[in-house]
C-alpha cells in the first residue's frame, strides 16, 4: 500500500514542479502580448523612450 501512494506522490510532485515553470512563463508571455496588442500609442512610446535610455 505504501509503495502505490510513494509512486504517486512522486509523479504528482514531478508534475508539480514541470507546472511551477509552465505557469508563470505562460502567464508572462500572454501579459506582454496583451500588452503589445492593447496599450495606447503613448504608452508604446514611453516604453521604447526608456528603453533607449536604459542602452
Amino acid at each position: 500500500m505504501m509503495d502505490f501512494i510513494s509512486e504517486r506522490l512522486n509523479n504528482i510532485a514531478l508534475i508539480c514542479l514541470v507546472l511551477s515553470f509552465i505557469v508563470p512563463i505562460t502567464i508572462n508571455y500572454l501579459n506582454s502580448k496583451y500588452h503589445q496588442i492593447t496599450d495606447p500609442k503613448w504608452k508604446k512610446e514611453e516604453d521604447q523612450q526608456s528603453k533607449s535610455k536604459d542602452q
